[in-house]
């Protein structure tokens, strides 16, 4: 997967670590189709479910939810690799594809606003 493909029009990529047994995960995605639009940010959602069926279901019952979602497993190098300690997590990546900010829950929408407003993306 390059992380490139998902963003060819938007200025930032937020990778979204979560699951489906997180509800703080869950309340957050609802705003993420306002924040693509807001920010002009686009979403790539990793879920740390036990089972891939808990992801099948979850995206037939939200089809309002259009960024890719996919299934990484609780046990994935990927939890180690992000250093995940507490979802949801954000990692923010800019148009060059460098991670410019990390940040958790409740925090996404404010750190959104200040690297939209500050110069070319970047955080300051």
């Amino acid at each position: 997967i390059n992380i490139k493909d998902y963003y060819s029009t938007r200025n930032l990529l937020v990778i979204d670590l979560w699951a489906t047994w997180c509800a703080p995960c869950i309340a957050e995605m609802k705003s993420f189709n306002d924040l693509r639009d807001k920010y002009n940010v686009e979403f790539y959602s990793i879920s740390f479910d036990e089972d891939i069926s808990r992801i099948s279901k979850f995206t037939k019952k939200n089809k309002k939810y259009t960024w890719p979602i996919v299934f990484a497993g609780r046990r994935s190098a990927l939890w180690d690799y992000f250093r995940v300690r507490q979802i949801p997590a954000y990692y923010i990546l800019n148009n060059k594809g460098i991670v410019i900010s990390k940040v958790f829950r409740n925090e996404l929408e404010a750190e959104l606003k200040i690297i939209t407003t500050s110069n070319n993306g970047e955080h300051p």
